[in-house]
């Protein structure tokens, strides 16, 4: 019988934990030798390898137990949910490399809602099975994935962060009803007031008065509801 999804889920919670092991013991050893540590790019390539030999491991004891092995598509995904647990966003990366998404809304264990780029929005599956568990995920990205490590507690219930790549993360615990998680990702390809000329986000007047305001160095006040362009608007 093919693994379901369900089944790779918790396999990867067991690929997970190996990931984590090892990472523990490579930071010990590295500090046990004085060695600079690792880079965050080679501490992906490490759980990676990791995750990989782990996923072969155990597609080998599925054929021992009677069960289909693990595709290679399946090996994939295990791979990928276990790195994205310990090192990423766990269910929440795919929703983060998803280019056509630029706003993630997170209550809890309740569906997700998302905004497109086109305005549309959509509800997607939940990305955690607890709201214990969202607390866990945005301890983790508190910890591992700002700029400096921050608290998420009942003392510090609310957290701003900047992921690496530069989108805006806010929750909130105990604050509110369930703990909240909101992820704005900002558009990096437009950057220049020509960009939003071209995608008909402003005109060729007003492109022209913007750019002779910056130039002469005028004060601006640059203000509007979420998800309206203020920060693209800034950048460009």
């Amino acid at each position: 019988m093919a693994v379901m999804r369900a089944d790779l889920g918790k396999l990867s919670a067991l690929v997970a934990e190996r990931i984590g092991s090892e990472l523990a013991e490579e930071h010990i050893r590295l500090r046990r030798l004085g060695e600079a540590p690792w880079t965050t790019d080679e501490e992906l390539l490490f759980a990676q390898t990791v995750a990989m030999n782990e996923s072969i491991r155990l597609s080998n004891s599925l054929v021992v137990e009677g069960q289909s092995a693990l595709s290679p598509p399946e090996q994939e995904t295990l791979t990928s949910m276990a790195v994205a647990h310990v090192l990423g966003l766990g269910r929440l990366q795919v929703l983060m490399d998803d280019e056509e998404i630029s706003d993630i809304h997170v209550k809890g264990s309740s569906p997700v809602w998302v905004k497109l780029r086109n305005g549309v929005r959509e509800q997607r599956a939940p990305v955690v099975d607890s709201d214990d568990e969202l607390i866990d995920l945005i301890r983790r990205a508190a910890t591992r994935l700002g700029r400096t490590e921050r608290r998420f507690d009942s003392a510090s219930p609310e957290l701003n962060l900047q992921l690496p790549d530069g989108s805006r993360l806010f929750a909130a615990m105990e604050i509110s009803m369930r703990p909240t998680l909101v992820i704005r990702k900002h558009q990096f390809s437009i950057s220049r007031l020509s960009d939003l000329q071209l995608r008909g986000l402003c005109d060729p007047l007003t492109t022209s008065f913007l750019a002779a305001a910056v130039r002469a160095k005028r004060n601006m006040i640059i203000c509007g509801g979420t998800g309206s362009g203020k920060t693209t608007l800034l950048r460009s």
